[in-house]
């Protein structure tokens, strides 16, 4: 048999190429394929370990935010009693310090009265009461008794007047054993706050409109020291429900 002419590949050479061709063609898909498999089984992965990260009662105990309690004025007055007369603080959010005690107002109310009796029952009064919520903080390393400067059925020795020098005197609450809020007595341990409320009554035939501004005077007595702070509290401050 002749040979093939020159420039023509035989058969078996064309047959050689198609094969390699084809066995190159299946590899390359056969690699493609598994890379496309394995992209498949790394999305799965990666979504299985962000759902678990996700549903982790662990994580979500760690990252859950917890309520915090409301930050601390960070500025503090402190009062020298050598100084002469103490000023009025109009100040809503610094603390006032003498000697190293440090007392703050939290809020005033205008508002029913919550109080326990005898038998543990809750009443609440008919009439609304002007109620101050104060703090009180011992800076100190020794542990004073702090007596409220309210004491149900007693005289105050809290002093709290308008600008028209009228008296506001203490709420007796006679019937009331407990007063919602209210801390009668309690040991001043360093750095623990103590949080009180000291209820007044408005003057016959005075009302709200005609304050506008009040003074409390706080005597430091009320943990056995000498001198008193003494508060402005603006009208605007007094809060009251209808």
């Amino acid at each position: 048999m002749p040979p093939p002419p020159v420039g023509e590949p035989s058969h078996e050479h064309a047959d050689q190429e198609q094969a390699e061709a084809e066995t190159a063609s299946n590899a390359r898909s056969g690699s493609a394929g598994q890379i496309a498999w394995m992209a498949c089984w790394l999305i799965l992965l990666v979504s299985a370990i962000t759902a678990l990260a996700y549903f982790n009662p662990l994580k979500l105990r760690r990252t859950t935010p917890q309520p915090e309690a409301a930050p601390e004025p960070l500025e503090e007055i402190v009062i020298d009693p050598w100084e002469g007369e103490v000023r009025w603080s109009e100040r809503d959010d610094v603390w006032l310090v003498l000697h190293r005690r440090k007392v703050r107002i939290l809020a005033v109310r205008y508002e029913a009265v919550r109080t326990k009796d005898d038998t543990n029952t809750v009443r609440v009064s008919d009439r609304k009461y002007l109620q101050i919520d104060v703090r009180v903080m011992n800076a100190t390393t020794d542990t004073p008794t702090y007596t409220s400067w309210f004491q149900l059925g007693k005289a105050s020795t809290a002093r709290l007047e308008d600008d028209q020098g009228r008296r506001y005197p203490i709420a007796m609450l006679v019937d009331a054993r407990r007063v919602k809020g209210h801390t009668a007595t309690a040991a001043m341990t360093p750095l623990e706050r103590i949080d009180d409320v000291l209820v007044f009554e408005l003057p016959e035939g005075v009302t709200l409109s005609d304050i506008r501004y009040l003074r409390l005077t706080l005597p430091a007595a009320a943990w056995g020291d000498e001198g008193e702070m003494r508060f402005q509290i603006a009208n605007d401050r007094i809060k009251t429900t209808f």
